[in-house]
């Protein structure tokens, strides 16, 4: 059975289509929601186990990852009430926390955008390569200047 963790970052009508299309596929759903929409969710959505923020939104920095850590989920779901998924920094910084395999971008017309995990050590390399270039391109350019005289 996949695990599945969507994100409350849409409205209401976004979310129910979203779990319409999760549901009945061997998959177990998890719900990360702000504390005040936990009980109208509930009633409506028997099948998804809630998991509580212990905030009223998600632009706050100190979200728990309490109740999350050590699982692993097969794909994360981010949704939004706009093709644009602006103000979502917060929750894509969270996301790059846990332990995943696919993040799917999904927006109000259902259009999905697939992005696969990346492991530590490649994005510790991905640094590792963007100062380096960084500091070539820097040499040059004073190499540039002192080779002009300046």
């Amino acid at each position: 059975m996949k695990n599945i963790l969507v994100f409350r970052t849409a409205a209401d009508e976004i979310m129910q289509k979203l779990f319409l299309e999760l549901k009945g596929q061997n998959r177990e759903v998890f719900c990360y929601i702000q504390s005040g929409c936990i009980e109208k969710y509930q009633k409506k959505y028997h099948e998804v186990i809630f998991v509580d923020s212990g905030n009223s939104d998600f632009q706050n920095k100190s979200l728990g990852m309490q109740q999350l850590e050590g699982m692993f989920f097969e794909e994360v779901y981010v949704p939004s009430s706009s093709p644009y998924f602006r103000d979502h920094e917060s929750v894509f910084f969270f996301i790059d926390k846990l332990s995943y395999k696919n993040k799917i971008l999904y927006d109000c017309y259902g259009n999905k955008q697939y992005y696969c995990t990346k492991s530590r050590p490649l994005k510790k390399l991905q640094y590792i390569e963007a100062v380096c270039l960084f500091k070539f391109f820097m040499y040059m350019y004073n190499a540039k200047n002192i080779l002009r005289g300046e």
